[in-house]
Order: C-alpha cells, then sequence, then structure tokens
C-alpha cells in the first residue's frame, strides 16, 4: 500500500487481541490494483468505542498498517460457511471510509470530544502550547491548517498526532505534497512518520533552516 507492504492478516491479529474485540475484518479499497486504505469492521463490547480501539492498536502496529477507518458492528455479517462475509464488507468499505474514521456500533453513546490542544491563547497573548516555538507562530498556525484541511476536521492541535486524529498513509503522502505546494514547506514523509504533529513538522524546518 504506497509503497509499504501490508499483510492484512498481521493487521487483523493485532485488532483480535485487543480487549473486547470478538471478531474482526479488513478490508482493503482501492482501485483494485493498489490498495489506498484499510477499513477494519469490528464486533463485540469494543465496537462501542471504536476510538479506543484505534488508540489501542496504534500502540502495536507501524503507522502505515492502523486502518484508515474502524467501524462497529452489532454483529458481523457471516458466509454460510461462518467466516466473515467479507464480500458484504468490501461493498460499503469505500462508503465507510468516506465518512471518517470511527464509526462505533449503531446506538452506542457517542464519545465526548475532546478538546483539540494548542489551540487556546493566554491572556497576554502567549501561546502556551508553543513554549519552545515562539520564532515559528506564524507557520505552526499555518500547519495546523494545512492538518485540518488534509484530515477534513475542523481544527488540529499544535501536539496532535496525524494518525491518531484519522490519518493514514496515503493522506499523509498527501499532506506532504500540500505542505511544499501551500507553504513552502519540504519535509520527507520517514521523518513525518517519526514525528506526525504539527509542531513536530515545524521543528523539522527550524532544524533544516540552522542547517542551511
Amino acid at each position: 500500500m504506497r509503497g509499504n507492504r501490508i499483510e492484512i492478516g498481521d493487521v487483523e491479529a493485532a485488532l483480535a487481541a485487543l480487549p473486547g474485540v470478538e471478531a474482526v475484518a479488513v478490508v482493503p479499497v482501492g482501485n483494485g490494483v493498489v490498495t489506498e486504505a484499510l477499513v477494519a469492521y469490528v464486533s463485540g463490547p469494543a465496537a462501542e468505542d471504536v476510538h479506543a480501539v484505534r488508540e489501542r492498536v496504534r500502540d502495536t502496529l507501524p503507522a502505515p498498517m492502523v486502518p484508515a477507518t474502524i467501524v462497529g458492528l452489532a454483529a458481523m455479517p457471516l458466509t454460510v460457511n461462518g467466516k466473515a462475509d467479507r464480500g458484504e464488507l468490501g461493498v460499503r468499505a469505500a462508503a465507510d471510509l468516506r465518512c471518517g474514521p470511527f464509526l462505533p456500533v449503531p446506538g452506542a453513546a457517542p464519545a465526548d470530544p475532546a478538546e483539540a490542544p494548542g489551540t487556546g491563547t493566554g491572556t497576554d497573548g502567549s501561546r502556551p502550547d508553543l513554549p519552545d516555538l515562539p520564532d515559528l507562530l506564524d507557520l505552526v498556525d499555518d500547519v495546523r491548517a494545512v492538518f485540518a484541511g488534509v484530515l477534513n476536521v475542523d481544527s488540529v492541535g499544535t501536539d496532535e498526532d496525524f494518525f491518531a486524529a484519522g490519518g493514514d498513509s496515503l493522506l499523509a503522502l498527501g499532506l506532504v505534497m500540500e505542505l511544499a505546494e501551500r507553504l513552502d514547506v519540504y519535509v520527507e514523509v520517514d521523518d513525518f512518520f517519526a514525528t506526525p504533529t504539527p509542531a513536530g513538522v515545524c521543528k523539522m524546518v527550524r532544524t533544516s533552516r540552522e542547517g542551511a
């Protein structure tokens, strides 16, 4: 997938090992030749909090292997042989991918939305989220805006992890290109994977400028 070898079985095994996951199926979404993203379907108690599922699986899988969307199901659709019906899931996977990174099981209580870190301003105009980036205040806000645009969300915090916010390896490539095109900011994809936050990008820019 975009230069990364992805074993669906490894992704499913990591998800299946999480507490509260009773059944799992991972479906690739692409054009039939290139896989662009992964959509994971889980059932069991964990299906009511797919945000937590994604957070936990990020601790065990490399970023490119983390599914772009995790969908909670009341029950896994099965074939007559009792296995996950990947055909049925494949029909809906592209639409589910467009809905966002977290689709809890219908009827589950929505999680309290977390306030995006790194957006407050002190009464003196200071930015407590940027104690070590005083020279990059304008840039970090521009970078946050690019992050939010690529992720299709209202805002992204200064230290918010791109992948935790719903990004995947495909979107990461798009982000790197957007940063170069819109802000004339150039970062290596591998470096971005190591520090996938607006603050991390800005620190890379500072390092690049200091070395110039």
